[in-house]
Protein backbone atom coordinates (compact mmCIF):
# COMPACT_ATOMS: atom_id res chain seq x y z
CA UNK A 1 0.00 0.00 0.00
CA UNK A 2 1.34 3.45 -0.92
CA UNK A 3 1.28 6.09 1.80
CA UNK A 4 -0.57 9.35 1.20
CA UNK A 5 2.57 11.55 1.11
CA UNK A 6 3.95 9.44 -1.74
CA UNK A 7 0.75 9.96 -3.71
CA UNK A 8 0.45 13.70 -3.20
CA UNK A 9 4.09 14.71 -3.53
CA UNK A 10 6.67 14.02 -6.21
CA UNK A 11 9.21 13.10 -3.51
CA UNK A 12 8.98 9.93 -1.47
CA UNK A 13 8.30 9.87 2.26
CA UNK A 14 11.96 9.58 3.22
CA UNK A 15 12.93 12.68 1.23
CA UNK A 16 10.02 14.72 2.60
CA UNK A 17 10.83 13.85 6.20
CA UNK A 18 14.50 14.63 5.65
CA UNK A 19 13.61 18.10 4.38
CA UNK A 20 11.39 18.66 7.43
CA UNK A 21 14.30 17.70 9.69
CA UNK A 22 16.57 20.13 7.87
CA UNK A 23 13.98 22.90 8.20
CA UNK A 24 13.94 22.40 11.97
CA UNK A 25 17.66 23.23 12.28
CA UNK A 26 17.26 27.04 12.59
CA UNK A 27 14.67 26.72 15.33
CA UNK A 28 16.63 24.09 17.22
CA UNK A 29 19.78 26.20 16.97
CA UNK A 30 18.04 29.22 18.51
CA UNK A 31 16.57 27.04 21.27
CA UNK A 32 20.06 25.76 22.03
CA UNK A 33 21.37 29.32 22.09
CA UNK A 34 18.88 30.34 24.75
CA UNK A 35 18.23 27.12 26.71
CA UNK A 36 21.49 25.20 26.43
CA UNK A 37 22.21 21.50 26.10
CA UNK A 38 18.80 20.42 27.38
CA UNK A 39 17.33 20.87 23.92
CA UNK A 40 19.76 18.42 22.32
CA UNK A 41 19.41 15.90 25.15
CA UNK A 42 15.62 15.90 24.86
CA UNK A 43 15.93 15.31 21.11
CA UNK A 44 18.38 12.46 21.65
CA UNK A 45 16.21 10.74 24.26
CA UNK A 46 13.09 11.12 22.14
CA UNK A 47 14.66 9.80 18.93
CA UNK A 48 16.21 6.76 20.62
CA UNK A 49 12.92 5.98 22.37
CA UNK A 50 10.93 6.39 19.16
CA UNK A 51 13.18 4.06 17.17
CA UNK A 52 13.10 1.38 19.85
CA UNK A 53 9.35 1.58 20.48
CA UNK A 54 8.46 1.51 16.79
CA UNK A 55 10.81 -1.41 16.19
CA UNK A 56 9.16 -3.40 18.98
CA UNK A 57 5.69 -2.73 17.60
CA UNK A 58 6.78 -3.68 14.08
CA UNK A 59 8.21 -6.94 15.37
CA UNK A 60 4.92 -7.70 17.11
CA UNK A 61 3.01 -6.83 13.93
CA UNK A 62 5.45 -8.94 11.89
CA UNK A 63 6.34 -6.02 9.64
CA UNK A 64 9.68 -5.22 8.04
CA UNK A 65 11.55 -2.91 10.38
CA UNK A 66 14.05 -1.49 7.90
CA UNK A 67 11.50 -0.15 5.41
CA UNK A 68 9.51 1.64 8.09
CA UNK A 69 12.35 2.99 10.20
CA UNK A 70 14.28 4.39 7.25
CA UNK A 71 11.40 6.58 6.04
CA UNK A 72 12.38 9.08 8.79
CA UNK A 73 8.75 9.63 9.85
CA UNK A 74 9.29 8.37 13.39
CA UNK A 75 12.33 10.63 13.74
CA UNK A 76 10.25 13.64 12.71
CA UNK A 77 7.61 12.72 15.29
CA UNK A 78 10.26 12.42 17.99
CA UNK A 79 11.90 15.68 16.92
CA UNK A 80 8.67 17.69 17.01
CA UNK A 81 7.79 16.34 20.44
CA UNK A 82 11.28 16.95 21.84
CA UNK A 83 11.44 20.59 20.77
CA UNK A 84 7.98 21.21 22.22
CA UNK A 85 8.74 20.05 25.77
CA UNK A 86 10.76 22.03 28.36
CA UNK A 87 14.55 21.59 27.97
CA UNK A 88 14.95 20.23 31.52
CA UNK A 89 12.03 17.83 31.45
CA UNK A 90 12.92 14.58 33.30
CA UNK A 91 14.00 11.93 30.84
CA UNK A 92 11.35 9.39 31.82
CA UNK A 93 8.54 11.82 30.97
CA UNK A 94 10.06 12.29 27.54
CA UNK A 95 10.16 8.51 27.15
CA UNK A 96 6.53 8.17 28.21
CA UNK A 97 5.37 10.90 25.83
CA UNK A 98 7.36 9.52 22.90
CA UNK A 99 6.09 5.98 23.46
CA UNK A 100 2.54 7.29 23.60
CA UNK A 101 3.05 9.20 20.35
CA UNK A 102 4.59 6.31 18.44
CA UNK A 103 2.64 3.35 19.82
CA UNK A 104 -0.80 4.75 20.61
CA UNK A 105 -1.15 7.67 18.20
CA UNK A 106 0.64 6.13 15.22
CA UNK A 107 1.15 2.37 15.18
CA UNK A 108 -2.19 1.35 16.72
CA UNK A 109 -3.88 3.16 13.84
CA UNK A 110 -1.85 1.14 11.33
CA UNK A 111 1.30 3.24 10.96
CA UNK A 112 2.20 6.18 8.75
CA UNK A 113 -0.67 7.31 6.56
CA UNK A 114 -3.36 5.77 8.77
CA UNK A 115 -3.29 7.92 11.89
CA UNK A 116 -6.13 10.40 12.41
CA UNK A 117 -4.28 12.77 14.74
CA UNK A 118 -0.80 14.25 14.73
CA UNK A 119 1.27 11.79 16.81
CA UNK A 120 3.68 14.36 18.26
CA UNK A 121 0.85 16.57 19.53
CA UNK A 122 -0.99 13.59 20.99
CA UNK A 123 2.09 12.79 23.05
CA UNK A 124 2.55 16.43 24.03
CA UNK A 125 -1.05 16.86 25.17
CA UNK A 126 -0.89 13.56 27.07
CA UNK A 127 2.16 14.82 29.00
CA UNK A 128 0.67 18.29 29.54
CA UNK A 129 -2.53 16.89 31.05
CA UNK A 130 -0.82 14.15 33.05
CA UNK A 131 2.21 16.12 34.28
CA UNK A 132 1.29 19.83 34.14
CA UNK A 133 3.96 21.13 36.56
CA UNK A 134 7.12 19.75 34.89
CA UNK A 135 5.62 20.45 31.46
CA UNK A 136 5.40 24.17 32.25
CA UNK A 137 8.80 24.56 33.95
CA UNK A 138 10.60 26.62 31.34
CA UNK A 139 13.66 28.47 32.58
CA UNK A 140 14.16 32.14 31.97
CA UNK A 141 16.37 32.18 28.86
CA UNK A 142 20.07 32.82 29.21
CA UNK A 143 21.77 35.66 27.41
CA UNK A 144 23.60 33.13 25.25
CA UNK A 145 24.74 29.55 25.28
CA UNK A 146 28.01 30.44 27.10
CA UNK A 147 26.00 31.29 30.22
CA UNK A 148 23.84 28.18 30.11
CA UNK A 149 24.49 25.17 32.39
CA UNK A 150 27.32 22.86 31.45
CA UNK A 151 26.62 19.60 29.68
CA UNK A 152 27.30 17.54 32.82
CA UNK A 153 25.06 19.77 34.93
CA UNK A 154 22.28 19.48 32.37
CA UNK A 155 22.66 15.68 32.27
CA UNK A 156 22.46 15.50 36.06
CA UNK A 157 19.20 17.49 36.07
CA UNK A 158 17.46 15.61 33.28
CA UNK A 159 18.56 12.13 34.33
CA UNK A 160 18.41 12.55 38.12
CA UNK A 161 15.99 10.62 40.29
CA UNK A 162 12.49 11.95 40.65
CA UNK A 163 12.85 12.89 44.31
CA UNK A 164 15.89 15.04 43.52
CA UNK A 165 14.41 16.76 40.49
CA UNK A 166 12.94 19.79 42.25
CA UNK A 167 16.05 20.28 44.38
CA UNK A 168 18.43 20.11 41.44
CA UNK A 169 16.19 22.24 39.26
CA UNK A 170 15.97 24.90 41.97
CA UNK A 171 19.70 24.70 42.53
CA UNK A 172 20.30 25.35 38.83
CA UNK A 173 18.23 28.50 38.96
CA UNK A 174 19.88 29.75 42.13
CA UNK A 175 23.27 29.10 40.57
CA UNK A 176 22.38 31.11 37.48
CA UNK A 177 20.27 33.71 39.29
CA UNK A 178 17.17 32.59 37.38
CA UNK A 179 13.68 31.39 38.21
CA UNK A 180 11.24 29.25 36.28
CA UNK A 181 8.70 30.71 33.92
CA UNK A 182 6.35 29.48 31.24
CA UNK A 183 6.06 31.25 27.92
CA UNK A 184 5.04 34.94 27.72
CA UNK A 185 1.53 33.70 27.02
CA UNK A 186 1.36 32.20 30.50
CA UNK A 187 2.78 35.40 32.00
CA UNK A 188 0.07 37.36 30.24
CA UNK A 189 -2.64 35.07 31.59
CA UNK A 190 -1.46 35.08 35.19
CA UNK A 191 -0.63 38.80 35.39
CA UNK A 192 -3.16 40.50 33.14
CA UNK A 193 -6.16 38.23 33.45
CA UNK A 194 -6.02 38.55 37.22
CA UNK A 195 -6.06 42.35 36.73
CA UNK A 196 -2.80 43.03 38.52
CA UNK A 197 -2.53 46.70 37.55
CA UNK A 198 1.00 47.13 38.85
CA UNK A 199 2.29 44.16 36.88
CA UNK A 200 0.46 45.37 33.79
CA UNK A 201 2.05 48.82 33.95
CA UNK A 202 5.48 47.37 34.66
CA UNK A 203 5.37 44.74 31.94
CA UNK A 204 3.38 46.57 29.27
CA UNK A 205 6.53 47.40 27.35
CA UNK A 206 7.55 43.74 27.45
CA UNK A 207 4.15 42.30 26.68
CA UNK A 208 3.43 44.42 23.67
CA UNK A 209 7.04 44.53 22.49
CA UNK A 210 6.72 47.92 20.86
CA UNK A 211 9.47 49.82 19.10
CA UNK A 212 13.03 48.55 18.92
CA UNK A 213 12.61 46.36 22.01
CA UNK A 214 10.77 43.77 19.95
CA UNK A 215 14.02 42.47 18.51
CA UNK A 216 15.90 42.54 21.80
CA UNK A 217 17.89 39.34 22.20
CA UNK A 218 16.24 38.64 25.56
CA UNK A 219 12.96 37.95 23.79
CA UNK A 220 13.88 34.35 23.18
CA UNK A 221 10.43 33.16 22.14
CA UNK A 222 10.24 35.75 19.39
CA UNK A 223 13.57 34.66 17.93
CA UNK A 224 12.56 31.01 18.22
CA UNK A 225 9.37 31.70 16.30
CA UNK A 226 11.25 33.72 13.68
CA UNK A 227 13.65 30.80 13.22
CA UNK A 228 10.82 28.32 12.72
CA UNK A 229 9.16 30.78 10.35
CA UNK A 230 12.32 30.75 8.21
CA UNK A 231 12.28 26.96 8.32
CA UNK A 232 8.66 27.02 7.20
CA UNK A 233 9.52 29.31 4.30
CA UNK A 234 12.15 26.78 3.28
CA UNK A 235 9.51 24.03 3.26
CA UNK A 236 7.23 26.20 1.14
CA UNK A 237 10.08 26.96 -1.26
CA UNK A 238 10.82 23.23 -1.58
CA UNK A 239 7.07 22.59 -2.07
CA UNK A 240 6.99 20.16 0.83
CA UNK A 241 3.96 21.70 2.55
CA UNK A 242 0.77 23.36 1.31
CA UNK A 243 0.82 27.17 1.64
CA UNK A 244 -2.91 27.42 2.33
CA UNK A 245 -2.81 26.03 5.85
CA UNK A 246 -0.08 28.25 7.38
CA UNK A 247 -1.32 31.33 5.49
CA UNK A 248 -4.91 31.12 6.68
CA UNK A 249 -3.84 29.85 10.11
CA UNK A 250 -1.70 32.96 10.71
CA UNK A 251 -4.16 35.28 8.94
CA UNK A 252 -7.06 34.15 11.12
CA UNK A 253 -4.95 34.37 14.27
CA UNK A 254 -3.86 37.90 13.32
CA UNK A 255 -7.40 39.08 12.60
CA UNK A 256 -8.99 37.67 15.75
CA UNK A 257 -6.16 38.79 18.04
CA UNK A 258 -6.18 42.28 16.50
CA UNK A 259 -9.92 42.66 17.03
CA UNK A 260 -9.67 41.41 20.60
CA UNK A 261 -6.71 43.63 21.43
CA UNK A 262 -8.33 46.74 19.91
CA UNK A 263 -11.51 46.02 21.81
CA UNK A 264 -9.91 45.46 25.26
CA UNK A 265 -6.12 45.45 25.32
CA UNK A 266 -5.87 44.76 29.06
CA UNK A 267 -7.64 41.43 28.70
CA UNK A 268 -6.52 40.28 25.23
CA UNK A 269 -2.94 39.86 24.07
CA UNK A 270 -1.65 41.79 21.08
CA UNK A 271 -1.19 40.16 17.65
CA UNK A 272 2.61 40.24 18.08
CA UNK A 273 2.37 38.17 21.24
CA UNK A 274 0.13 35.61 19.55
CA UNK A 275 2.28 35.37 16.42
CA UNK A 276 5.70 35.30 18.06
CA UNK A 277 5.13 33.48 21.35
CA UNK A 278 4.72 29.85 22.23
CA UNK A 279 4.54 27.35 19.38
CA UNK A 280 2.77 29.51 16.80
CA UNK A 281 5.22 29.21 13.90
CA UNK A 282 6.17 25.64 14.77
CA UNK A 283 2.49 24.72 14.70
CA UNK A 284 1.63 26.67 11.57
CA UNK A 285 4.42 25.31 9.36
CA UNK A 286 5.54 22.00 10.85
CA UNK A 287 2.57 20.45 12.68
CA UNK A 288 -0.66 21.73 11.15
CA UNK A 289 0.67 20.89 7.68
CA UNK A 290 1.13 17.17 8.36
CA UNK A 291 -0.14 15.69 5.06
CA UNK A 292 -1.69 12.66 6.75
CA UNK A 293 -3.92 14.52 9.20
CA UNK A 294 -5.15 17.44 7.06
CA UNK A 295 -7.87 17.63 4.37
CA UNK A 296 -6.99 16.54 0.88
CA UNK A 297 -8.96 19.28 -0.91
CA UNK A 298 -7.87 22.90 -1.41
CA UNK A 299 -11.02 24.37 0.12
CA UNK A 300 -10.78 21.92 2.97
CA UNK A 301 -7.25 23.05 3.78
CA UNK A 302 -8.29 26.69 3.78
CA UNK A 303 -11.11 25.95 6.21
CA UNK A 304 -8.73 23.80 8.28
CA UNK A 305 -6.25 26.68 8.58
CA UNK A 306 -8.98 29.17 9.50
CA UNK A 307 -10.45 26.84 12.10
CA UNK A 308 -7.07 26.13 13.67
CA UNK A 309 -6.13 29.81 13.87
CA UNK A 310 -9.45 30.69 15.47
CA UNK A 311 -9.17 27.87 18.01
CA UNK A 312 -5.65 28.98 18.96
CA UNK A 313 -6.89 32.48 19.72
CA UNK A 314 -10.05 31.45 21.58
CA UNK A 315 -8.27 28.89 23.77
CA UNK A 316 -5.38 31.24 24.54
CA UNK A 317 -7.77 34.07 25.37
CA UNK A 318 -10.53 32.24 27.21
CA UNK A 319 -9.19 28.79 28.04
CA UNK A 320 -7.23 27.47 30.98
CA UNK A 321 -4.01 26.69 29.09
CA UNK A 322 -1.56 29.45 28.11
CA UNK A 323 -0.76 27.95 24.72
CA UNK A 324 -3.28 26.23 22.52
CA UNK A 325 -1.52 25.11 19.35
CA UNK A 326 -1.53 21.40 20.21
CA UNK A 327 -5.17 21.35 21.31
CA UNK A 328 -6.29 23.40 18.31
CA UNK A 329 -4.55 21.18 15.79
CA UNK A 330 -5.92 18.00 17.36
CA UNK A 331 -9.46 19.43 17.40
CA UNK A 332 -9.07 20.46 13.77
CA UNK A 333 -7.74 16.97 12.92
CA UNK A 334 -11.06 15.56 14.14
CA UNK A 335 -12.94 17.60 11.52
CA UNK A 336 -10.88 16.38 8.56
CA UNK A 337 -13.30 13.60 7.44
CA UNK A 338 -16.16 16.11 7.53
CA UNK A 339 -14.18 18.72 5.60
CA UNK A 340 -13.15 16.19 2.98
CA UNK A 341 -16.75 15.09 2.56
CA UNK A 342 -18.24 18.55 2.09
CA UNK A 343 -15.44 20.08 0.03
CA UNK A 344 -15.16 17.35 -2.59
CA UNK A 345 -14.82 18.81 -6.08
CA UNK A 346 -17.62 18.08 -8.52
CA UNK A 347 -16.90 15.31 -10.98
CA UNK A 348 -17.66 16.26 -14.57
CA UNK A 349 -20.45 14.20 -16.10
CA UNK A 350 -22.13 13.15 -12.83
CA UNK A 351 -25.30 14.50 -11.20
CA UNK A 352 -25.14 16.22 -7.80
CA UNK A 353 -26.59 13.10 -6.19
Amino acid sequence: MINFPEIYYQRNTRQIMLLVLLACIPGISVQFYYFGYGTFLQILVSIVTALISESIVLIIRKKKIKNTITDNSVIVTAMLLAISVPPFLPWYLNVIGTCFSVIIAKQLYGGLGQNLFNPAMIGYVFLLISYPIPMTNFIIPYDNFLNSPSLMKTISIIFCKNENYNKNFLGLHLLNNNITQATPLNKFKTDIHFKNKYTYDKDKKFLFMSGNNFFNKNFSWQWINIAFFLGGVFLLWMKVICWRIPLFFLLMLTITSSLGWLYYEVHFASPLIHLFSGATMLGAFFIATDPVTVPTTKRGRIIFGILTGFLVWIIRSCGGYPDAVAFSILLSNSTVPLLDYYTRPKVYGYDKE
